[in-house]
């Protein structure tokens, strides 16, 4: 809430508009107090509603291959979100908090010679984050920025948590003024 109202005493007056959808395309560094996923990607659309207030919604996956007692491993989370995202613009700079809910998975999946094993969760969200948008031409900018995602797996037999942070960078199109 605190990082939503900074944001939005940023916002410049509707000379500086913006645009009407943000897509973005980004690299995602997972850390999990147990494990970091250090392959990941994200893929999110904000589709604005009023000048600084968009309606999000995001994919994202990432994934790790380990050895456990020389047996190879990999571990996934891959999520479907959506929630709000408020931005305010310090110069041609966009700032951004958001707050994102929805669906995920995590997977594990042990494979030795014939035996092929899976496991997967499903699980509810909840993340908070924020970050900035530096233009680099009249439709493309720059991202950066960082979350806190809690899930809860919907497992009757297994009440996990997960407490995740995530870091990312990518590109990003604007479409529409």
């Amino acid at each position: 809430v605190a990082m939503t109202a900074f944001v939005a005493a940023l916002a410049s007056p509707a000379s500086a508009q913006a645009p009407a959808i943000e897509a973005s395309g980004a690299y995602a560094y997972l850390a999990d107090p147990s494990i970091n996923m250090p392959a990941g990607w994200l893929a999110d659309a904000a589709f604005r509603v009023s000048e600084t207030t968009s309606v999000v919604a995001e994919i994202n996956h990432s994934r790790k291959a380990v050895k456990t007692l020389g047996v190879p491993f990999t571990l996934s989370v891959t999520t479907y979100q959506g929630g709000v995202r408020v931005t305010g613009r310090a110069s041609r700079v966009a700032v951004f908090g958001q707050a994102l809910g929805g669906f995920g998975r995590f997977g594990g999946r042990l494979s030795a010679g014939s035996v092929d094993l899976g496991l997967t969760l499903n699980a509810v969200t909840l993340q908070f984050g924020g970050g900035a948008i530096v233009p680099v031409g009249s439709r493309f900018g720059v991202r950066a920025g960082l979350d806190y995602r809690y899930a809860v797996m919907l497992s009757s037999d297994l009440p996990l948590e997960a407490r995740q942070w995530r870091v990312t960078t990518g590109m990003v199109l604007a479409v529409g003024r």
